[in-house]
């Protein structure tokens, strides 16, 4: 009943346009256990407009809570979202960065 860690960057290309989303996988070595679930956390962003400054208005950084996949029990799947715009009301500028994602699971 080993405790397991690992940590991954979770990098959004410049983009405009509404939010971004992307699933990263983390590979253990063994079966993850279904209980006690597996646990996320955000460990850090990096998050700006691509090109020229603008007033933020609103930022969303996300990570979704983790879960196992039903295929392979050793792969627990993150969902990050990501977005950024100004007062304009419209994600009609181009943003980029990162979300540095970690999980704790215990293999069995």
């Amino acid at each position: 009943m080993p405790l397991d860690m690992q940590s991954q960057r979770i990098r959004f290309d410049p983009h405009s346009g509404s939010p971004q989303t992307i699933d990263t996988h983390f590979d253990f070595p063994t079966n993850v256990k279904p209980v006690p679930p597996p646990q996320a956390f955000l460990n850090g962003f990096n998050i700006g407009f691509t090109g020229r400054e603008h007033p933020i208005f609103r930022q969303e950084i996300n990570i979704s809570p983790p879960r196992i996949t039903e295929a392979n029990r050793r792969v627990i799947v993150v969902r990050g979202t990501f977005a950024l715009r100004d007062s304009s009301g419209h994600y009609d500028d181009e943003y980029d960065g990162f979300i540095d994602v970690g999980v704790i699971v215990e293999r069995e």
